[in-house]
């Protein structure tokens, strides 16, 4: 079970996951609204802070990269659901049953009726990943029946957020300060990390978020853009 202790620190609350990573809400707020968006709520911290140990982030800055990229996927974390998109089959024409890599999710395997567009606050995509990231949560294969069920919760959304990071992003920046790492491991491959430009406004609009983060979070230095190459 993970325990986390509460603190209050002159009228600011923070939570600890067992003494790892620390963010107090009002620097949490603080990285959402200097970045231009509405205040978020105290169960969006709390989701966010139950991140930062199953993401296994463990830095301070490393948390500050998470929310940048979080804030450029779900638009300051006003949506959970990819532009466009919505309920149980919404973008039925996106991530085709022919590109799935996990064999449940192939062919025959793939339930009709349901769509995996992005859902949560890194946008959780392909069937895939659905079934993956449900099994780690304990979920067995409720995801991949009702992925939509991802949007409809602070639990969900960043519980697959987290997973995510950890599968995917967290060995990326290999515990270096280059935030580009993180890009490029979310959607670089293919999008926006590939030296010819294409996309370079997206890659530029996550760094100037983390740039804003970084400062609100208080982290000692300077950020780094380094590891996106557009």
């Amino acid at each position: 079970m993970q325990l986390f202790h509460i603190f209050v620190v002159a009228s600011a609350i923070f939570f600890s996951a067992n003494g790892q990573v620390s963010v107090t809400q009002a620097e949490f707020e603080a990285g959402v609204t200097t970045n231009g968006y509405p205040k978020p709520t105290s169960a969006q911290y709390q989701g966010f802070v139950n991140s930062l140990s199953a993401g296994t982030i463990t830095s301070k800055m490393e948390a500050a990269m998470f929310l940048a990229q979080t804030l450029h996927e779900s638009a300051g974390l006003t949506t959970k659901r990819e532009w466009g998109c919505s309920g149980q089959n919404g973008c039925a024409d996106r991530y085709p049953a022919w590109s799935e890599w996990v064999a449940e999710c192939q062919g025959s395997n793939r339930p009709s009726g349901v769509s995996y567009y992005g859902r949560g606050y890194l946008q959780l995509t392909w069937c895939s990943n659905y079934i993956q990231a449900s099994r780690a949560l304990g979920k067995g294969d409720t995801l991949k029946t009702n992925p939509d069920s991802v949007a409809q919760t602070e639990d969900l959304s960043w519980g697959v957020s987290a997973w995510f990071w950890k599968v995917n992003v967290h060995s990326a920046l290999g515990g270096t300060n280059e935030f580009g790492r993180t890009t490029k491991a979310i959607n670089g491959q293919t999008q926006e990390c590939q030296g010819n430009g294409q996309n370079a406004d997206k890659s530029r609009q996550r760094y100037a978020y983390y740039t804003k983060v970084f400062a609100a979070f208080r982290i000692s230095g300077s950020p780094n853009e380094a590891g996106c190459p557009y």
